[in-house]
């Protein structure tokens, strides 16, 4: 049997240009765990991993396998050069073994190396105890301050157009085989029944 100590010495953080396709369906699967029901196209993954502003760390084992992420945006602003930590995951197989204080000290130390003067920030849900433990632990410091955040979203039919085409790279799955509720339960109940049903059946007429 391999010991925990083991398996941790087996795994890497590393700063991912690309993503093989074993890598990408690991990166989805993870994403999923941050967002119930959310599939992210290949197409986009690799288009995040590659684009310039964009940092993604990943947990990566001997066999190349992903099993934690973090993703580091940097911008510069008039008062100075920021950056957002964002979507910390791991794999819940894997949880125990410090993946994630590992990527969070691995960003750490490549924003000194590599970015110069940064601030860094994040937030995370209070109820994520063992989470924001983690990041007071490794230096972070709550503000007082408020958050503020407004979701803007495409049309649930753009949103459901992209949401079919990755079923059916991914699992082989044409219109004839998308019913509102698969969609429904697939995207965790955040858009009404009602209105998965209409968008689906624009889809419908615009395709015959």
């Amino acid at each position: 049997m391999i010991g925990l100590e083991s398996v941790v010495e087996m795994m890497e953080i590393i700063l991912l240009r690309s993503l093989n396709e074993s890598q990408l369906l690991d990166v989805q699967e993870l994403i999923k765990e941050l967002v119930p029901g959310l599939c992210v196209s290949a197409e986009r993954l690799a288009a995040l991993v590659a684009a310039p502003g964009t940092h993604f760390f990943s947990a990566v084992e001997d066999d190349g396998h992903v099993v934690g992420c973090a993703t580091l945006c940097v911008f510069d602003t008039p008062t100075g050069r920021k950056a957002s930590v964002e979507d910390v995951v791991v794999n819940p197989a894997c949880r125990g073994q410090h993946i994630g204080r590992k990527l969070m000290v691995f960003i750490i130390d490549y924003a000194r190396r590599e970015l110069g003067d940064v601030e860094l920030h994040l937030t995370s849900n209070p109820r994520r105890v063992a989470a924001n433990n983690l990041y007071r632990s490794v230096g972070f410091q709550q503000r007082d301050t408020n958050v503020y955040n407004l979701e803007i979203k495409g049309s649930v039919v753009s949103r459901l157009r992209e949401f079919i085409e990755n079923e059916g790279r991914s699992c082989s799955m044409d219109l004839a085989g998308i019913t509102p509720e698969y969609v429904y339960r697939m995207w965790g109940g955040t858009i009404a029944l009602e209105e998965i049903s209409e968008a689906l059946e624009v889809i419908r007429k615009d395709s015959y």
